[in-house]
């Protein structure tokens, strides 16, 4: 059977990156403004799941996990083969209960619901390509002479130790280990992984320049003052004034509205698009998004260093070419579909 890529692989990478607290919260922006930056995409690398769930989160995703997995049948045969070596249920059960609690978190999942279940089969052939995918990995970074000493292997558990032990989710690191199906083995496979990936993203080379531009704008709340003011700009009153004027965000409007430099491929896809469209000296026409209405006027565009988050994109776009490359020459061997149905008789 051969491997279905999906979208749920693209989880892996941010949860190997993620810290043990999780990621940020994001806040929202001041409604007088217009935010301006698009929310961070979803990692494009596959990757393996991460070390520790947040210790201070609520114990329900975990819960439900549990009871997805007892609808999961264990399979004491090996799962798969990369190239000769086997995967086992060893292998593949942290990044399942792991998936499961992802999805779990997402709200109003039940898996003692039959659609769900359902569906299960599909999140652990998934969840197995994801697993696949860690081996290949391996691979990639042994040929390219990528090694993690044991001594930061063991500084990564030991981190990871101190957090879930200082959070209220688990009893101890062995309750830890348990809940999550983590064996001492796989959960210092899983440590080891963590480390190797961000050295293989650091090892990709790729363009340190991009096009940015330096941009102003005029926030407004609804529709008919954003036409007053565009009115105002195409019979040739200045930007900058109206800013002064109009616009809500408190922030800009005493500078004419000026926001500095964005890379447009960080920005909301409208405001992005407008932006890449324009000659300095030129005005948008009215923008509709979902905090409002902005016009916006570029001031300058040129070849700057690029944004640390655009460099992390285009290093994991890079790898995952690698590591698309590197599946394409493997021999493997898919021996379990989770996903057959059985067919009631008729």
């Amino acid at each position: 059977m051969s491997i279905k890529r999906s979208s749920v692989l693209y989880l892996l990478l941010v949860a190997l990156l993620a810290t043990a607290c999780g990621s940020p919260a994001v806040t929202e922006a001041p409604s007088t403004a217009t935010p301006i930056s698009a929310p961070t995409s979803a990692s494009i690398v596959p990757t393996a799941p991460a070390l520790a769930n947040d210790p201070t989160e609520p114990a329900a995703a975990d819960s439900a996990a549990d009871t997805a997995m007892q609808y999961v049948e264990r399979v004491d045969t090996p799962l798969a083969r990369v190239n000769g070596q086997e995967i086992t249920w060893e292998d593949y059960e942290p990044g399942l209960r792991q998936a499961l609690s992802a999805v779990s978190r997402q709200g109003n999942v039940n898996w003692n619901d039959a659609a769900m279940q359902l569906r299960l089969g599909q999140l652990q052939n998934d969840v197995l390509s994801q697993t696949v995918d860690r081996w290949l990995l391996r691979k990639i970074a042994a040929d390219q002479g990528i090694v993690i000493s044991q001594e930061n292997v063991q500084a990564k558990l030991q981190e990871e130790r101190d957090k879930v032990e200082a959070g209220a989710l688990y009893e101890s690191w062995e309750s830890y280990l348990v809940a999550n199906g983590f064996t001492d083995r796989t959960i210092e496979q899983l440590a080891h992984d963590r480390l190797m990936l961000t050295e293989l993203l650091e090892a990709q080379q790729v363009d340190l320049l991009e096009e940015q531009v330096h941009i102003a704008h005029i926030s407004l709340e609804d529709r008919a003052k954003a036409q007053e003011v565009m009115d105002k700009l195409k019979a040739g009153e200045d930007f900058a004034k109206l800013a002064a004027e109009y616009s809500m965000d408190e922030e800009t409007r005493d500078s004419g509205g000026d926001l500095g430099w964005f890379s447009p491929a960080l920005m909301l896809p409208e405001l992005g698009q407008a932006a890449t469209g324009l000659q300095p000296g030129q005005f948008s026409e009215v923008i509709a998004t979902r905090y409002g209405f902005t016009i916006i006027t570029l001031l300058e565009r040129d070849m700057r260093e690029a944004d640390p988050s655009v460099l992390a994109q285009r290093k994991q776009a890079g790898l995952a070419a690698v590591l698309t490359a590197e599946r394409d020459r493997a021999e493997i061997e898919i021996l379990v579909n989770f996903d057959q149905v059985e067919e009631e008789p008729e």
